[in-house]
């Protein structure tokens, strides 16, 4: 199955995909849009179930990540 791998900001999702190998097919998953300030999003429930799903999430320990990871 293709793994599925959760970010919490844009600078993380560009980064994944320079390190993730070109050989893993994945699919990568944005908590917190581009428009949207960090400190300030609140995920929507559906964000939160969908990524609470995810096996691999990569994360800088925001407090609306710590909120999608509980």
């Amino acid at each position: 199955s293709t793994p599925q791998i959760g970010v919490g900001i844009p600078p993380l999702l560009g980064l994944s995909k320079k390190l993730l190998p070109h050989s893993l097919h994945h699919e990568l998953f944005l908590l917190i849009p581009n428009n949207q300030d960090p400190h300030t999003y609140e995920p929507k429930p559906s964000q939160i179930k969908a990524f609470s799903n995810l096996k691999i999430y990569f994360t800088l320990n925001l407090s609306q990540e710590r909120t999608v990871l509980k």
